[in-house]
């Protein structure tokens, strides 16, 4: 998301710099034509000295990021951390030198929009606690103190909206202009939502279509003006296929076995929410680390006893779950649980932080592991 700009445009376009930069009232060239390579690299950034500081806002990456002994020599080297955080204690505000007291979303009001392009507006069911406020209102604020207080003294969340709104793309057909809070107050709205399409059920179940409206009208080169009009060259979807590429760490004598890891259904990221809800936790009490029957019974290993799980980078300590649901030769182990809930719990420090080219998403699906009785197992 690094070169991200409003309305799904691109710090690496030249013509979407131009109209953000149009859009913010700022000098022409403004916006640097450059983006970082993700969230891997920029903690191994700060680890080396090159970052000085970093605000961390709505994310747990302690807890919840590949090879996490690198994001923590990262927020030990920085001259300065700021946490932004509506739950007093998490695995990265212990880091923080400064810690802001942020509201939950149904303590602020404001504008959700799901995958499936619906925008909800979100009203508040309590006051935020103590001296708590919505994130746009802090970022605002520090905004205001360092001088940029022209462009950043919103009073209403709603005056934020409006300035989305105005980030029209006919390129993409990204298209809010349609969308009011007082329509919102009635009901969700489906976006492409142009003005003319300021009434009715609020759906807009068809993307990119061809009608000149919410994207620029599309016309092939014979003419024709098909139904639908990708935003590529030829107007067509493209399809975006990938070789297959064998995972950056295989297993080997030393660490034999596939380590996978992800969710469980009853928890939610890194427990800051979920994990206060005691019919969840009774559902899911704890960690486990899942290993099949035949690889159990070969390095002796019963259901329920600690096993210690390590790689190149790391070792966790975690119960048995002795079960066919994966495969011989593979575990599982959820990510859910950390620091907060004892010693040895935490799977990233184990995962590779080995980036997809493309995606620069890290290996949390695929990383080399050894499996054996833990000491006081």
């Amino acid at each position: 998301m690094g070169p991200g700009l409003p309305g799904q445009r691109s710090a690496l376009v030249a013509e979407d710099r131009r109209f953000t930069e149009e859009l913010w009232g700022l000098p022409r060239g403004t916006i640097r034509a450059e983006a970082g390579a993700g969230t891997v690299e920029l903690f191994s950034r700060m680890a080396s000295g090159q970052i000085k500081a970093c605000w961390i806002i709505c994310t747990n990456p302690v807890a919840s990021a590949a090879n996490r002994q690198v994001v923590i020599e990262g927020l030990r080297s920085a001259e300065v951390v700021i946490v932004q955080e509506a739950f007093t204690s998490t695995e990265t505000s212990q880091y923080a030198d400064l810690v802001l007291p942020a509201a939950l979303w149904s303590e602020a009001e404001g504008v959700m929009v799901n995958s499936q392009r619906d925008l909800t507006l979100l009203r508040p069911a309590a006051a935020p606690p103590g001296q708590a406020l919505p994130d746009w209102q802090i970022i605002a604020r520090v905004a205001c103190e360092l001088g940029f207080s022209a462009a950043f003294s919103y009073t209403s969340a709603e005056q934020i909206f409006e300035e989305i709104k105005q980030a029209w793309n006919p390129a993409t057909g990204y298209d809010l202009r349609g969308v009011t809070y007082a329509r919102l107050r009635a009901a969700p709205v489906q976006w492409p939502a142009p003005p003319a399409n300021g009434s009715g059920d609020g759906r807009s179940a068809i993307r990119y279509l061809n009608d000149g409206v919410s994207q620029s009208l599309g016309v092939t080169a014979s003419g024709a003006r098909p139904r639908l009009w990708f935003p590529t060259a030829s107007g067509r979807a493209v399809f975006f296929a990938r070789p297959h590429l064998p995972a950056e760490e295989m297993p080997d004598q030393q660490f034999p076995f596939i380590l996978n890891t992800g969710r469980v259904e009853h928890q939610w990221h890194t427990l800051t929410k979920t994990g206060r809800v005691a019919r969840l936790n009774r559902l899911n009490p704890g960690p486990f680390v899942e290993i099949h029957p035949d690889d159990a019974r070969a390095l002796g290993i019963r259901d329920g006893q600690l096993m210690q799980v390590a790689s190149r980078r790391g070792m966790a300590v975690l119960p048995a779950a002795v079960t066919d649901r994966v495969q011989a030769g593979n575990c599982f182990v959820p990510f859910h649980w950390n620091d907060n809930y004892g010693e040895n719990l935490a799977v990233n420090a184990i995962t590779s932080d080995a980036v997809d080219p493309i995606s620069l998403q890290p290996g949390f699906k695929a990383c080399a592991v050894s499996l054996s009785p833990a000491q006081d197992g």
